[in-house]
């Protein structure tokens, strides 16, 4: 089963769409998402795993997103903190699989 996870930004226009719903019933892809911030009149960000048996249909999936408005990028697999220009915005923790970065509100 090939897989990709990337990371979804959209603009508020894009909040009540159902994208995800499309990936799955115009695609065929199995989505996990990993991590979401989604609030009615502001930008979204989803961070999932988009799953199928061809990469093809992942990458249709991918585009059609794009074609949407929706910024796409691929999930990198290393974290490099930059001390001087973090802003304490919380993102690293929505990609830090082993939990080893969080917020303390």
């Amino acid at each position: 089963m090939a897989s990709k996870r990337i990371v979804m930004t959209f603009p508020p226009s894009l909040v009540e769409k159902p994208l995800t719903y499309r990936l799955v019933k115009d695609f065929d892809l199995a989505i996990n998402i990993l991590r979401a911030r989604i609030v009615p009149k502001e930008a979204g960000r989803l961070v999932i795993e988009l799953s199928n048996d061809s990469d093809e249909k992942i990458d249709a999936g991918i585009q059609f997103l794009q074609e949407q408005g929706v910024q796409v990028e691929p999930l990198s697999k290393e974290i490099k903190w930059d001390s001087e220009a973090c802003i304490d915005c919380g993102a690293c923790t929505a990609v830090c699989h082993s939990g080893a970065l969080v917020l303390d509100k």
